[in-house]
């Protein structure tokens, strides 16, 4: 496991655990990253179990979960002003064959 953090303000930092493993787990690849905020002036920690993806765009948090795209951001006491940017849940797989079109 290779840890990532980057800073998002005073108080809070993203974190990111990027797992490698020989078998896979129900969901997951035998690669995949889990999410975690903490913050620096109370070693609080947040798991985020469901977060598949997470990044900073510019002061605003972004990441997805279950299928959906969130956007938030942090302040002293947390995460605040969840919004859903899309829900990509109904879309489908689709095979198509080179050269696409």
């Amino acid at each position: 496991m290779t840890v990532f953090e980057k800073r998002v303000n005073n108080h809070w930092t993203l974190r990111k655990r990027a797992h490698t493993s020989l078998g896979r787990l129900a969901g997951r690849g035998v690669y995949f990253d889990t999410h975690e905020l903490f913050n620096s002036r109370t070693e609080e920690v947040v798991p985020k179990l469901d977060w598949e993806w997470a990044e900073l765009d510019g002061a605003r948090l972004i990441w997805a979960a279950k299928g959906c795209l969130h956007s938030g951001r942090l302040d002293a006491k947390g995460l605040h002003g969840e919004k859903l940017l899309h829900d990509f849940s109904p879309m489908t797989f689709e095979a198509l064959t080179a050269p696409y079109q």
